[in-house]
């Protein structure tokens, strides 16, 4: 949950792999805030292009942070859910918020982020909905990467000048973001509720059929729900569920390779290696290796 404004916090961040291994351009107003305080303003927009696994953990962030990826997968997590993002989704993350991501697969990923700050900032997205860690689809992402161009391009003019027209472009982006919020909460608390039944007794056989039933609704509707909102089905996602305890599993435990495939839901570790290598590019072996000989890397601030 984003941090209450009465706790004392300390921001942190931590990650594991090769930092500076990455493509990396980013623009920000640091030098346009002598002027004075600004109510709301956008910070940063920040492209970044990485082809090696990466991980990376931040506590209590210090800005609200708009991520959508352009390409690869990132499988983001905050309070004990995930949030797999493919190419054109995006997500949400207020400022105060724990969270961490983690390349799902080998092959990288590219992304935009835009962080806004100021005083002003929590009232404003206070109002407009977005007090959690919240993901989006959007029918169309056209709309959003022409803002968050458009911000990054004012913001590397670094002139004074600009900044009504790179405050009216933050609000619009909020705005944009806001439409999509509306147009996906009819749905949100059936999803959640399938998400919660989806993520639960992974070592244990479900049927999508019980799932639609325990839910009132027909398995079509159950289906239409997730490809509108997630942009897949439900039996992909129990099945990204899986795989994401498999690799939980096989970073922080020692159980072999058949145990964890017990545990993750798979009838036996051929079908299971087959599934991990499909979803990561990796042989469950080769992930460990992989992890274990990474050499862990902090920077606190």
């Amino acid at each position: 949950m984003p941090r209450r404004k009465d706790r004392p916090v300390r921001h942190s961040y931590h990650y594991e792999g090769n930092y500076p291994e990455a493509s990396i351009r980013r623009t920000d107003c640091r030098n346009l805030l002598e002027a004075g305080p600004l109510p709301f303003y956008p910070f940063t927009v920040e492209e970044t292009r990485r082809s090696n696994r990466f991980l990376f953990r931040e506590e209590f962030c210090r800005y609200m942070i708009i991520s959508l990826v352009l390409d690869g997968k990132l499988l983001y997590k905050h309070d004990g859910r995930n949030f797999l993002l493919a190419p054109g989704m995006v997500l949400v993350i207020p400022a105060g918020t724990s969270y961490s991501f983690d390349t799902f697969t080998t092959g990288g990923y590219r992304k935009l982020v835009v962080e806004l700050a100021g005083p002003h900032l929590d009232s404003i997205c206070t109002t407009l909905g977005f007090d959690r860690m919240m993901m989006f689809c959007p029918e169309d992402t056209a709309p959003l990467l022409a803002t968050i161009r458009q911000l990054e391009e004012l913001l590397g003019q670094q002139a004074r000048a600009t900044m009504p027209d790179l405050l009216a472009a933050g609000y619009k982006l909020l705005l944009q973001l806001a439409g999509e919020l509306r147009g996906s909460r009819k749905n949100s608390p059936l999803l959640a509720q399938a998400q919660q039944k989806l993520e639960s007794a992974l070592d244990r056989p479900l049927a999508m059929e019980q799932v639609a039933a325990e839910l009132g609704m027909s398995l079509t509707n159950l289906n239409r729900i997730f490809r509108q909102e997630l942009h897949t089905s439900p039996l992909k996602y129990r099945n990204t569920c899986r795989i994401e305890l498999a690799r939980e599993l096989l970073q922080h435990s020692t159980l072999s390779i058949k145990e964890i495939a017990a545990k993750a839901g798979y009838c036996n570790q051929f079908y299971f290696t087959q599934e991990f290598r499909r979803c990561t590019a990796q042989t469950p072996t080769e992930f460990r290796r992989e992890y274990r000989a990474a050499v862990p890397q902090s920077i606190h601030q």
